[in-house]
């Protein structure tokens, strides 16, 4: 778990370094990977998975936005 976790973040780290994704943005992928990890611990909901989309898709639509 903590290598995935390392590369996820190390990922996350080179996007805004290269200014593929914002501050913004970043901290909110980093929000769900906790918010979804946690939730594993405790058994995902509908709920959960619901947030999470919605977060990533959210990110998705303002990166796509910006290099369309």
């Amino acid at each position: 778990m903590l290598g995935r976790s390392k590369h996820y973040y190390d990922l996350l780290t080179d996007l805004m370094i290269n200014d593929l994704i914002t501050l913004d943005e970043f901290n909110t992928l980093v929000e769900v990977r906790k918010a979804w990890s946690l939730a594993e611990k405790n058994g995902i909901t509908v709920k959960d998975a619901f947030t999470a989309v919605r977060r990533v898709n959210g990110v998705y639509l303002k990166i796509r936005e910006r290099y369309s």
